[in-house]
């Protein structure tokens, strides 16, 4: 079993893309707005050998073709649980990730599975049971692809890399296959053209709370913070906007006003998009790293502002109160599986700067015991503490009271497990699901905000506005 990586024809990114977008299961994963060294890589392809698909019903293994040296079967499995489910289902997957060298030297999707967690995995997973409502968000607890062929972008080296999986014999003729594929498909690329919201139009827009139903949801969380249940919980509403639309071009239109870190794009028969500036949690090299984000301010009009803005977020006991919760949470969950004594807090109090806000960083992690497999890792570390709370099983029970529709993606993550071992997801914030309906889409965009014992509920409601504000500007909202 091998991973051959072959520097091939350079051409952008995004004209690749919307060449292969209207394949199956089409992904692209993008990095923006960062420091180079974060914004190295973009990752696209699509066509998946496998899908694995979790739900109420169990796990649902759909094999397209098979690769040789993995064991992958179309078939059912009971297990319920996301985590588990592909932890038992690519037990071979696991067995050559240490024969494989990433060439990169840092972490970068060769190959292997990619796809997402949907927030409500938490029930099968921490609570263990199933949950009510999954048929109104499709009743998927998670979706991957396993993908056998990734075009890697080298962005710092301005250079591209198809990363193919294949085994035995026929090798190098699949992999000639490929690159004669891809020098046919290089000639009838189509231009792109990064569009605004001028082209949509919108035919309804609702929401499942407004304001006031926003501010008791407050209210309630504030009671039950007095009471000792929890110290925090993140509770969050959502828009709905039916239309005609192009995801796509949202997407696109999304990336020109809002660079993160995680920019993403999968269509899976949802659209999952976003610019996510938040790691859930990330492996390289066996160590798990998670990057907490609490404390929120907006941008200011000029760099003065914006570091007035700054100071006073930093000064600010609430926020940090916030901060130093959730950072020790994610301490929490890496000390759940990692080596003693493996604990390093690797970064703290980064203000980072995206279009319409500005945030607080942290940096934790640990060396994971040889015990642990990488989806265990990840799943210790589900779902985010800045997206559910502390202690996060009660915040989940109460999230699951208030809230009054079903988070879907929302809060979960979006990310892959590389053939090499490491893996990267990002919490699926700042994003929006495109449902089809027949001609018309229908846009779910969610915010949350971390509410505490001092939280003003006015101030809690305006928070989750500046957070939508970047996605509702590209549907012209």
């Amino acid at each position: 079993m091998s991973v051959k990586i072959k520097e091939i024809e350079y051409i952008d990114p995004l004209r690749l893309f919307s060449s292969i977008k209207k394949n199956k299961y089409p992904f692209i994963l993008e990095s923006l707005g960062k420091t180079d060294r974060k914004a190295r890589f973009t990752f696209l392809g699509c066509n998946p050998s496998a899908i694995i698909n979790v739900s109420n019903n169990g796990t649902k293994i759909e094999v397209f073709r098979d690769i040789k040296g993995i064991n992958l079967d179309s078939g059912e499995i009971k297990e319920k649980n996301p985590f588990s489910a592909l932890d038992l289902s690519c037990k071979l997957y696991k067995d050559f990730v240490s024969d494989i060298k990433n060439p990169f030297g840092e972490r970068a999707f060769l190959g292997g599975l990619l796809g997402v967690f949907k927030y409500d995995s938490v029930f099968p997973s921490l609570l263990n049971r199933n949950v009510d409502g999954m048929d109104r968000i499709d009743g998927r607890y998670a979706t991957f692809g396993f993908y056998d062929n990734v075009f890697v972008y080298d962005n710092r080296n301005k250079k591209l890399f198809l990363s193919s999986i294949n085994g035995g014999q026929d090798e190098q003729l699949s992999y000639s296959t490929i690159i004669q594929r891809l020098d046919e498909e290089i000639v009838h690329f189509r231009d792109y053209t990064e569009c605004s919201g001028a082209n949509n139009r919108i035919l309804n827009v609702e929401t499942d709370a407004d304001k006031d139903d926003y501010l008791n949801m407050v209210a309630r969380s504030k009671e039950y913070i007095e009471d000792g249940d929890v110290i925090q919980v993140v509770v969050s509403r959502e828009e709905d906007i039916t239309g005609y639309f192009d995801p796509y071009n949202l997407y696109l239109s999304l990336r020109q006003i809002n660079p993160s870190p995680y920019m993403f794009y999968f269509d899976y028969g949802d659209i999952l998009f976003g610019a996510s500036p938040e790691t859930m949690a990330s492996i390289f090299n066996r160590r798990l790293t998670i990057n907490p984000i609490a404390g929120t301010t907006d941008r200011g009009r000029n760099e003065k502002e914006d570091q007035i803005l700054a100071k006073n977020m930093m000064e600010d006991e609430k926020e940090l109160s916030e901060h130093n919760m959730l950072l020790d949470l994610a301490r929490n969950d890496i000390r759940r599986v990692s080596k003693s004594g493996s604990i390093k807090i690797e970064g703290y109090l980064n203000v980072l700067q995206y279009s319409h806000v500005q945030h607080l960083e942290s940096v934790v992690s640990g060396e994971l015991r040889d015990d642990v497999s990488e989806f265990k890792a990840i799943e210790s570390t589900f779902p985010a503490g800045t997206l559910s709370g502390a202690p996060k099983i009660r915040a989940i029970e109460i999230i699951d009271e208030l809230e009054k529709s079903r988070r879907d993606s929302y809060g979960g993550g979006i990310g892959y497990f590389s053939v090499d071992g490491s893996a990267d997801f990002a919490i699926v914030i700042r994003s929006a699901i495109a449902k089809r309906l027949n001609d018309t889409f229908r846009i779910k965009i969610r915010a949350g905000a971390g509410i505490v014992a001092d939280s003003i509920p006015e101030n809690e409601f305006l928070e989750t506005e500046r957070k939508l504000k970047a996605v509702k500007s590209v549907l012209g909202v």
